[in-house]
């Protein structure tokens, strides 16, 4: 975890927002290095007032505010990603297994 938290510490460090956490997500090297991988959904934020999609994020690992239609929204919407990876290593399930945006809220 503290791998996970401080590779996202240096993404948010430099204004990106990663916007697809979830486990398949994050790999491990061979030498138990963690990887984060997947940035076809990354974005640097110009700034917090910059209207962004709401479809991002796989849905099991959405925060509720995209769940709700926000379209103004910052870095923390990576920190419920990495709190939802975070459970699910400890309960070795997901959390919250939606099968729609609905279901999911």
């Amino acid at each position: 975890m503290r791998d996970l938290l401080s590779g996202t510490a240096y993404l948010h460090s430099r204004n990106i927002v990663h916007r697809d956490f979830k486990s398949s997500n994050l790999l491990y090297s061979n030498d138990g290095k963690l990887k984060i991988c997947d940035f076809g959904l990354a974005r640097k934020l110009a700034s917090k007032e910059a209207p962004l999609t709401q479809e991002v994020i796989t849905m099991w690992y959405r925060p509720p505010e995209l769940l709700l239609g926000a379209e103004r929204y910052s870095l923390e919407v990576d920190m419920w990603s990495i709190g939802c990876i975070m459970a699910e290593i400890m309960l070795k399930t997901q959390i919250f297994k939606g099968s729609t945006e609905v279901d999911q809220m």
